[in-house]
């Protein structure tokens, strides 16, 4: 199965507000594309997100806007499966919003959430008491070397994944 793995770090509350993108694209069973990218908000940063990503305003003020970014990365997003940890309301989320902020097309992919997988792989399962990403990566050996760095938590999604295709196949459709 081909598929491009990302994850996106927002300035603010708003998820139209991408401040790092990781990218993560998989194709004949090797990895093609692996890259994070900075991202200039246009837009204010809070507090709270600073300390959750470490980025601030003025790590990115000289960096690309979404739009020149998104001719770069575009192809990695088109008429493929994406996947994302928490893809509904974090992920895709942002990027249908950032998307719709900069009248870009939009895009209509099929995707996979390793957080909804994990919710399905292990329901009932008392042993299991959170999905969140660095649990899972924790449970499974996965390096994650730096939590909340954009390519580094799609790089724990990926691997994420690739348990659960190994070890749950039938759940990976």
């Amino acid at each position: 199965m081909d598929y491009t793995v990302f994850d996106v770090e927002t300035a603010n509350e708003r998820r139209d507000s991408i401040c790092a993108i990781g990218i993560i694209r998989y194709e004949n069973n090797k990895t093609v594309y692996e890259k994070e990218i900075l991202i200039n908000p246009e837009t204010e940063f809070n507090y709270f997100n600073i300390k959750v990503h470490g980025i601030t305003a003025a790590d990115v003020e000289d960096a690309p806007t979404f739009p020149k970014i998104w001719d770069e990365i575009k192809m990695y997003f088109d008429q493929t499966i994406l996947v994302a940890h928490n893809a509904k309301s974090m992920d895709l989320c942002a990027l249908y919003r950032t998307l719709e902020r900069y009248d870009l097309p939009p895009v209509n992919n099929q995707y996979i959430c390793t957080f909804e997988l994990a919710k399905d792989i292990f329901k009932g399962n008392e042993a299991v008491q959170s999905y969140r990403l660095d649990v899972l990566s924790n449970m499974y050996d996965i390096k994650l070397l730096n939590h909340h760095n954009a390519l580094d938590d799609a790089k724990a999604c990926f691997e994420i994944l690739r348990k659960f295709e190994t070890l749950y196949p039938a759940a990976v459709v």
